[in-house]
């Protein structure tokens, strides 16, 4: 079972991506699975059997949170997303995805704003869908506190320790309509694999983060049963329509047509990362691409890769209980996406996902990373008729 994990800020919180103590140190913008994993496995002094996801922004209101894949993309001059639908954010994957494979290239896929026609642009980050089933960005309030280690023999600022952390606040403010609104600070999240005591645990916690000493990190978390009725057949086959959909319309743009990519002899299905991803290619390689060979060793699908938009990062931390750093890998940043196509049936497909949605990719999936969404409704929803 999966469940939800809300985390509420009772006080400013901090996780920062280097040791603490950095000037000017931002946190990020959202709390690591490997923050609630350790937490949880410090209070219990064991090893935690659950895994759990990144938790993310959210607001009253809000069904979920999920970072938007690297394929979404905005209009420049009026970006965001609309309260009508989803013209304002739009998402590339399967139009690109149709251009790239022309042979010979009929086109040059140059996406742009399907609202006004101009120029668009990448948009990244994390968005919510509210109880009216609009859409919306998330984000979280910074604000700059200064801290100072104090000499205890002279009872004066120690020299050399006055440091200023970006903290996120435990408040956000933000604009509804013509009224200013105030709330405290949330996360959501997800655990796989969290029994009865450990929920338990992870409810007991009070604090989170780093400089838990100084009065960051104080928390309220609780958890429950997640009641997703999201079906994953029907995601794999909502996805498959709109690109045959799309296939026909791109098409007739092409001089000759494509037999061996007829929609008809191929489903498609796409794996997008919720979270950076630790990949190695041949169990040995570091790389940032999840290819048809792990895919194969991780689930016993065979399938093509097709293209893949990720970028790369460098997966790191510091281990705040045993006060040293955690080894550093390259790792695959979260919001990537990866497309494939495959002759197998519906049934393998989805068994198959459901396995990469339930255990994740790589390696350190413990801590957080690898979590994955299979062929994520933004993909087949966002998508601008007017491109």
């Amino acid at each position: 079972m999966r469940h939800r994990i809300i985390i509420e800020a009772h006080s400013p919180l901090t996780f920062p991506e280097r040791k603490p103590g950095e000037q000017f140190e931002r946190s990020l913008s959202y709390i690591p699975g490997a923050v609630l994993w350790g937490a949880l496995g410090a209070y219990l002094q064991e090893t935690p059997r659950a895994r759990f996801s990144s938790a993310l922004p959210i607001r009253n209101g809000d069904s979920w949170c999920r970072v938007l894949p690297s394929t979404a993309m905005s209009c420049k001059n009026n970006g965001g997303f609309r309260a009508d639908g989803y013209d304002g954010v739009f998402d590339t994957l399967i139009d690109r995805a149709c251009c790239e494979v022309l042979e010979p290239a009929g086109i040059t896929y140059d996406p742009h704003c399907p609202i006004c026609l101009k120029r668009a642009d990448i948009w990244s980050g994390y968005y919510a869908r509210t109880t009216d089933g609009t859409l919306h960005r998330r984000n979280v309030n910074y604000r700059i506190l200064t801290r100072v280690a104090v000499d205890r023999r002279r009872g004066t600022a120690a020299e050399g320790q006055l440091y200023s952390p970006i903290v996120i606040s435990e408040v956000n403010t933000f604009t509804s309509g013509d009224a200013s609104v105030v709330e405290t600070t949330r996360f959501l999240g997800w655990a796989w694999n969290l029994d009865d005591t450990e929920l338990q645990a992870l409810q007991n916690i009070t604090a989170i983060g780093a400089r838990t000493s100084s009065g960051l990190g104080r928390v309220r978390i609780w958890g429950e049963p997640d009641n997703e009725k999201s079906s994953l057949l029907q995601r794999l086959q909502a996805f498959n329509r709109r690109f045959a959909e799309r296939w026909q319309l791109i098409e007739l743009l092409k001089p000759q047509r494509s037999l061996d990519w007829e929609p008809g002899r191929w489903r498609v299905f796409s794996v997008g990362l919720q979270s950076p991803a630790i990949l190695y290619e041949a169990g040995w390689q570091p790389t940032f691409t999840f290819s048809s060979a792990q895919l194969r060793e991780a689930t016993g699908l065979e399938a093509v890769l097709v293209r893949a938009q990720a970028g790369s990062q460098i997966a790191g931390g510091w281990n705040i209980r045993w006060n040293r750093p955690k080894p550093t890998a390259l790792a695959a940043t979260a919001g990537s996406v990866y497309l494939f196509r495959t002759t197998a049936s519906e049934e393998a497909i989805v068994e198959a996902l459901a396995r990469l949605e339930e255990q994740g990719i790589g390696q350190r999936r413990a801590e957080g990373y690898g979590i994955v969404r299979c062929c994520d409704e933004f993909h087949v929803q966002a998508i601008g008729e007017a491109q």
